[in-house]
């Protein structure tokens, strides 16, 4: 059993554990280390559990290949996602995407990458935007055909 750590400085021995974090918390950091790296050490390298990005449109301002125009918490979000390899996750928001630009930080979607016919966001990005509003209409459809994408209108009736 590996030692983890309540506040990620004192090492307590655990089964199974809880995280919560805010993302002002992830973004933040403490002494010479950062968050992310305590939390990322804190999960391991086998971790296989889930992240949960609550709110997770606040990842949304990631510009590849232009950091100073990529938010802190942007970046945080998708280094997780990238040092847990095997992390299950969840993107959890009620703002829709109105901009495909505004989804890269969901790449464990399977939308692009190894085994789709875009190698990276940018090629699926522009794929979408050749297409417009519809191409984003017509992504929701087939992402909730395959059980990744769930959302409800509200109505004032009934």
């Amino acid at each position: 059993m590996a030692a983890r750590s309540s506040r990620l400085a004192i090492q307590t021995p655990f089964d199974a554990a809880s995280f919560f974090s805010t993302y002002s918390t992830l973004i933040s950091a403490s002494g010479k280390q950062s968050r992310i790296n305590q939390i990322i050490k804190w999960c391991g390298a086998d971790f296989d559990g889930c992240l949960v990005f609550d709110e997770a449109h606040k990842a949304k301002n990631f510009v590849v290949g232009n950091d100073s125009m990529c938010t802190k918490v942007s970046k945080c979000v998708i280094e997780i996602q990238n040092a847990l390899p095997k992390a299950r996750v969840v993107y959890a928001s009620a703002t829709g995407v109105s901009d495909i630009s505004n989804l890269i930080y969901a790449n464990r979607l399977g939308l692009w990458g190894r085994g789709t016919p875009f190698p990276d966001f940018v090629d699926f990005q522009k794929f979408i935007e050749k297409r417009g509003i519809g191409g984003l209409e017509l992504l929701a459809v087939e992402m909730k055909a395959m059980g990744m994408y769930v959302s409800r209108g509200l109505s004032w009736t009934g």
